[in-house]
């Protein structure tokens, strides 16, 4: 429907007519839904371009390009570019329409999202906060922003091992969102997902898979099996199986969603890494302690590169191959590398981070086999 309106628009009005760029934004958005994600940022890219050249870089439509493309940079896992576009989008918009203004919470929502992913976490977590409380003042407490703002700041609480907190906000959400969208909503579906996550990190596992597998099996027919939604779901109930013990069944399905993130995303997105660092604890819980060795170097060397040495995830991949090569009687090493995962989560997030507490776990595992006691079963950390 909007590629028809679009084409007409182009037709009738041309090119740089400001309908004929609003069709093609809105197709970009829906490109974006589809999970389309590089055709959504060239559409975003060429919208941006000709609203700049016909109505200059302060026009709100302007901004609104501006921060189109910024979201499907992070979809496509440029963190960095996107976080700079979102600053620029923000700095503008509290200029121009005040720091209440819808847009500008939802610039604020967007870049605290990055900051998150790039393990900014307590910055993250404030302005989660900020927007969710000027939010329910400005729209109320059952408004689909208001929704997806709670929803953001329950996934801050699950950073700092906050997981009851985090079950209570997305049952909340959850509930709230079935009764304005209904089932079938994407952000639904979200909801559910978000909750079965809460659900496994306190350890209800059954739970949690009954709750991943619902929501599967609804985007599969919703969204299809490729869609980085589904894909999530997926690597979602993998991680569960795993952690009770079915540990092909969950290797089968972490190496599904690597293969497919691959093709949609490429080798470096962050997704993508998560996933064959999924895949590289799955080989380790089957004893093939070389395989999740090769895997886990892999991750650790490209999560260097893509988001860089002091990243919490980067040294969580150190810590996840000390583990790996502790397995493989490499002990030296092994204390090593988790000794430097440990050192560097403890200055990053701090000491009592349960990230941290979890590195210092396996730093004393691996001191402990060093001195001939046994070694346990991986587990996953994302």
């Amino acid at each position: 429907m909007h590629q028809e309106v679009l084409e007409r628009r182009r037709r009738v009005l041309g090119e740089d007519h400001p309908d004929t760029l609003r069709s093609a934004a809105n197709l970009a958005s829906t490109l974006n839904s589809l999970g389309k994600y590089e055709q959504a940022r060239e559409m975003h890219q060429e919208v941006l371009e000709r609203r700049r050249r016909v109505l200059g870089e302060n026009h709100p439509d302007t901004l609104d390009a501006v921060g189109g493309l910024a979201v499907m940079l992070f979809n496509l896992g440029e963190f960095e570019q996107a976080r700079q576009m979102h600053q620029e989008v923000l700095e503008r918009r509290r200029r121009v329409l005040g720091e209440e203004h819808p847009e500008t919470l939802k610039t604020v929502s967007s870049l605290a999202i990055i900051l998150g992913r790039q393990g900014e976490f307590e910055q993250a977590r404030q302005m989660h906060q900020e927007v969710l409380e000027r939010r329910q003042q400005l729209l109320g407490e059952d408004h689909p922003a208001t929704l997806s703002a709670i929803a953001h700041l329950a996934d801050a609480s699950a950073w700092y091992g906050e997981y009851e907190q985090a079950r209570q906000m997305h049952q909340e959400v959850l509930e709230r969102r079935r009764r304005v969208l209904g089932e079938e909503h994407p952000d639904t579906l979200s909801s559910l997902g978000s909750l079965a996550v809460a659900r496994h990190n306190l350890g209800e596992y059954e739970q949690a898979r009954q709750m991943h597998q619902e929501v599967l099996e609804r985007r599969r027919r919703v969204l299809g099996e490729e869609h980085p939604a589904t894909l999530k779901s997926v690597s979602g109930l993998a991680i569960t199986l795993g952690r009770q013990g079915e540990y092909e069944q969950a290797r089968q399905m972490h190496q599904e969603v690597l293969e497919r993130r691959q093709q949609l995303l490429g080798e470096d997105h962050p997704d993508t890494l998560i996933a064959l660092s999924n895949l590289a604890t799955a080989h380790q819980n089957l004893g093939e302690s070389e395989q999740a060795r090769q895997m886990h170097q892999e991750v650790l060397e490209r999560r260097r590169w893509v988001l860089g040495e002091n990243h919490p995830d980067t040294f969580r991949s150190a810590v996840n191959l000390a583990m790996s090569l502790a397995a493989l009687r490499q002990r030296l090493p092994a204390r090593r590398m988790a000794d430097h995962g440990f050192r560097g989560l403890r200055a990053v997030l701090g000491n009592d981070h349960h990230s941290t507490q979890w590195a210092r776990d396996q730093l004393n595992k691996v001191v402990a086999a060093m001195g001939g006691r046994r070694r346990r079963k991986a587990s996953h950390r994302r």
